[in-house]
């Protein structure tokens, strides 16, 4: 195919909001939309079966492989935090959750300096972007490129756990992506008869034979080129090591992620001019935000020993047992295989007197020392154990992501400044003490053998605390550093464009001032949606 002078639009990263804006203007048949991935397309089983998350965790070939520097108040430790480098970007490696967020939240953020973005605002772009096998309402849509589906698998953990929440005072929501946000539900995954459904899946596969599309994978872009403070185009290093220039006749939509995108942005000249003359790049733009706020969720797991033979740790240390959880997904598409290991959460409030959910609560049909090595060679437990994790949902910790230097391979310097607020300690321990009351409950009795991480006998706060600190780990939801709004720190204004800059908008987790969902794969879709649109109104608006 011979490359045109220039392209409409370059979109760079085919994330899950890559992918949303990419398709959507292909549609607009005037058009000509270049995406760009620097990761490759997946071949591999694991990417489309639930229970695979795991796996792909482990095989760098097809993440960022991004760490933290030592976080002071997590005991010194580095956090992983890969970030998907494959076509389809997280949502190609994710644990498939599928969750909008808080109405709440939404309303704060259109009042707090970004109009149009209430949940008013933007329930039309859920209903939009989603195939919801319950079938379309007035909150829920069908028909969209991301299949829904509802949990398809059921134990007695599974309700174990949601019995005991309603016991404990959590109440049952049937849909919490739908009238109501607070509760215990099972959980709704991005599949289709028990497969993934990515972006990429959902997106892509409308836009492929559309002569106006064209898709580069294996290809990093190294630089935003501009003309004055216009953006006219990229750099990019295709797999072969060579470096050219493709150029832009209208916008490049930089969609890189919570840490790709501020990445981009420093190395084309674009940040803190102080910061950006350390790392060895000239200043282009002095916007002092670029990097900063991040957020990210913060996560604490409970080990148990199960009474019964039901968990994955069965599954992998028995053959038998093995064998038949793989003929049960291959035949029924059903059981673990199914999920992510997860099949129900609860958003809880973590004390009496807070007044809006500020937990999720959920249980992992595992156990082992480290998600990461969580495979019968390595980190499973050799017994039957399951985990129950909390995760506080608005932290207000913030920390920071920047180049080192002008060299476009080096990684970032991540500081995610996990439990700097006090606010986002207590919260965690009151996480803690929720999930030990659900695990006492009497419906969990006849599973529960013993705790075996932290142990019964850690009960005081400053116990609990250091358990905390030594074993929380991420739950890959950075967002907020390239945050939208109207203040100084700001980098894109509400309809997503570089503030100062023309024909550049950023549109994915990055721009979210605080995290507003439990997880961050249907917003982040969502605002790729909302881009394009902003896009096609300008296109009108010209027209006009």
């Amino acid at each position: 195919m011979m490359e045109p002078k220039a392209y409409d639009y370059i979109v760079v990263g085919s994330g899950s909001a890559g992918c949303a804006v990419a398709m959507r203007l292909v549609e607009h048949s005037s058009c000509n939309v270049l995406l760009i991935e620097a990761g490759r397309r997946s071949f591999s089983p694991w990417a489309k079966i639930p229970l695979g998350v795991g796996r792909l965790y482990n095989d760098q070939s097809i993440h960022w492989p991004f760490i933290t520097e030592p976080e002071p108040n997590l005991n010194g430790r580095r956090i992983y935090l890969p970030s998907g480098k494959i076509l389809g970007g997280s949502s190609s490696i994710n644990g498939l959750l599928f969750a909008r967020g808080s109405p709440q939240e939404y309303d704060r953020l259109s009042e707090s300096g970004c109009p149009g973005w209430s949940y008013s605002d933007v329930l039309p772009y859920f209903r939009r972007l989603e195939d919801y096998e319950g079938g379309q309402s007035q909150y829920r849509g069908s028909g969209g490129p991301i299949s829904v589906s509802n949990m398809p698998h059921r134990d007695g953990l599974t309700e174990a756990f949601y019995q005991s929440c309603i016991d404990i005072g959590i109440p049952g929501n049937k849909d919490y992506n739908g009238e109501t946000y607070e509760g215990v539900s099972y959980l709704q995954l991005t599949t289709n008869s028990g497969l993934r459904c990515s972006s990429a899946t959902g997106y892509l596969s409308r836009t492929r034979s559309r002569s106006n599309f064209r898709l580069l994978t294996n290809t990093l872009v190294t630089k935003i080129l501009f003309k004055g403070k216009s953006a006219i185009g990229v750099s990019i290093k295709g797999p072969e090591g060579s470096e050219r220039k493709v150029y832009v006749t209208r916008e490049v939509l930089l969609c890189a992620g919570a840490f790709g995108s501020p990445r981009l942005l420093e190395l084309s000249g674009v940040g803190d001019k102080n910061k950006l003359r350390r790392a060895g790049v000239s200043p282009l733009h002095n916007l002092i935000g670029v990097g900063e706020n991040l957020s990210d969720h913060l996560n604490t797991r409970l080990s148990y020993r199960c009474r019964e033979p039901i968990t994955i740790n069965d599954a992998l240390n028995n053959i038998w047992l093995g064998a038949r959880l793989g003929l049960q997904y291959l035949f029924c598409r059903r059981g673990l295989m199914a999920t992510p290991s997860v099949t129900v959460h609860a958003l809880a409030r973590g004390r009496y007197t807070d007044t809006q959910p500020n937990l999720k609560l959920q249980i992992a049909h595992l156990s082992g020392e480290s998600r990461y090595s969580m495979t019968k060679e390595t980190g499973l437990d050799k017994f039957s154990g399951f985990m129950l994790g909390s995760t506080p949902l608005y932290p207000s910790s913030r920390g920071s992501v920047h180049i080192r230097s002008n060299d476009p391979s080096q990684p970032p310097k991540i500081q995610a400044n996990y439990l700097t607020s006090e606010e986002d300690l207590d919260t965690a321990l009151s996480g803690v003490r929720l999930l030990r009351r659900i695990s006492s409950n009497q419906k969990f009795q006849g599973l529960v053998a013993e705790e075996i991480r932290p142990g019964e006998h850690i009960q005081q706060d400053d116990e609990l605390i250091d358990f905390i600190r030594s074993t929380a780990q991420t739950s890959w939801h950075p967002v907020g550093t390239c945050k939208m709004g109207s203040d100084a720190r700001a980098v894109v204004d509400p309809e997503l464009r570089v503030r100062g800059l023309s024909g550049l908008r950023v549109a994915d987790a990055s721009i979210f001032p605080n995290l507003i969902s439990v997880n961050t794969n249907a917003p982040t879709i969502m605002v790729g949606e909302r881009c394009a649109d902003f896009v096609l109104d300008a296109i009108s608006g010209e027209l006009r």
